[in-house]
């Protein structure tokens, strides 16, 4: 008896950890999915910049 109970107390545990842990995870993500055009197209125009191999290639970036 005291094994199930240490087993349910386990997934229990797990259970609200795996939740806290996907809940934390989502909510800092959810402000890049709101970013609007004219962010995107930064964001992407810096990584293009940054990149060794793609700066020389002269890559022009438009979000619509």
């Amino acid at each position: 008896m005291k094994r199930h109970i240490g087993l349910i107390y386990s997934l229990a545990i797990i259970s609200i950890v795996s939740v806290l842990a996907f809940a934390e995870g989502s909510a800092s993500k959810l402000p890049r999915l709101l970013a609007d055009d004219s962010a995107i197209q930064k964001c992407i125009e810096e990584k293009l910049a940054a990149s060794a191999t793609l700066k020389s290639d002269g890559i022009r970036v438009s979000v619509a």
